[in-house]
């Protein structure tokens, strides 16, 4: 669903993935990036730190979202 681009059916999985699964980083890794490509740039940064504190893992995921979210302090008043 995310890689055709079908972000409305996307984030309702993703919403119920989190609801029941609260823990799940790569529901909130994936909904960031919807949120990200919709220029949602608050709900983005929210998800991506989720991720992060979910996550804790230093790899090429982590990595990119820690580098993503210092990108997007402009535009989110951080």
């Amino acid at each position: 669903m995310y890689e055709e681009n079908k972000f409305d059916l996307a984030l309702a999985k993703f919403n119920q993935v989190i609801k029941k699964q609260s823990d799940n980083a790569f529901a909130y890794y994936y909904r960031g990036l919807i949120f990200d490509e919709q220029k949602k740039y608050k709900p983005a940064v929210d998800d991506y730190n989720k991720f992060i504190s979910v996550y804790k893992k230093d790899d090429e995921y982590s990595q990119y979202i820690k580098a993503r979210v210092e990108e997007l302090k402009p535009f989110v008043g951080g």
